[in-house]
């Protein structure tokens, strides 16, 4: 089954873009976009090199996002796909 990109990035859950705009809209106030390079930068992420196969860098990129989750939230344990949206949640709070 082929994937189309485009489609794949703005939808999140089943939820597209524009819904997600129109919900944030409901709640008058600004929505906060920001880029993977900007909130990995902000926790020194963005730009590591690492070893061995794509599969292999990909997993050791995902497991210093997870302990950098729970150095900043001791007790609470994250999985890969967590741990990325707790680092984007704790930017966006440096941010307001």
């Amino acid at each position: 089954m082929p994937s189309d990109g485009k489609k794949a990035l703005f939808t999140f859950g089943g939820w597209t873009y524009a819904q997600t705009m129109a919900l944030i809209a409901l709640t008058d106030r600004e929505p906060l976009v920001v880029t993977p390079r900007e909130w990995q930068e902000h926790f020194g992420l963005y730009g590591a090199k690492y070893r061995g196969t794509k599969s292999a860098q990909k997993t050791a990129k995902k497991n210093v996002h997870k302990a950098v989750a729970e150095k900043l939230y001791p007790g609470h344990k994250f999985t890969h796909y967590t741990a990325d949206a707790a680092l984007i949640a704790h930017y966006a709070r440096t941010l307001a």
